[in-house]
């Protein structure tokens, strides 16, 4: 059986920029976003979404599709896992991208510190598989809500929860 290596690009709206799953492997078989990652920057772009100077939070972006797409809206990512922090940092320096671009926090840091003037005005939630770690980190995000915030979920089909 011959392992076909995948496409390393993904192309959105918001630019073109090439993403790896981390830690990096010679004989990749699998991409490092998925279609989820692909319809939230596609809604976005055809929204018209964020406007200028806009608070983009992101919860657990695996290896950085959102967030270096969104990089120019500096946004602060929300992540309980170590080695997608690592896929980020890697793929934004590969990507030419500014390392104070994007700020990344583990979950369990308290989120509204990072936003201590205002609310988010949108927040990108990559479904988790656990509805237990859901509602946890909706619970730690509530302090960076307000009236106007846009929460925008998306996730595979198996782990959406009822």
């Amino acid at each position: 059986m011959v392992m076909e290596q995948v496409d390393t690009h993904i192309e959105t709206l918001f630019g073109r920029y090439q993403l790896q799953r981390y830690p990096v492997q010679k004989k990749q078989n699998l991409r490092a976003w998925d279609a989820a990652d692909e319809y939230v920057l596609r809604y976005l772009a055809e929204n018209q979404l964020p406007q200028e100077n806009a608070a983009v939070v992101i919860l657990n972006d695996s290896f950085g599709a959102l967030s270096l797409a969104l990089h120019a809206f500096n946004p602060v990512v929300i992540t309980d896992s170590y080695l997608s922090a690592q896929g980020i940092e890697f793929n934004a320096q590969d990507n030419g991208i500014d390392d104070k671009a994007i700020t990344i926090i583990n979950s369990l840091q308290p989120a509204a510190e990072l936003l201590p003037e205002k609310t988010a005005d949108i927040v990108l939630i990559k479904l988790p598989k656990s509805l237990a770690m859901l509602e946890d980190q909706l619970h730690r995000i509530r302090p960076l809500l307000g009236s106007d915030t846009r929460i925008i979920a998306a996730g595979m089909t198996k782990n959406i929860h009822n």
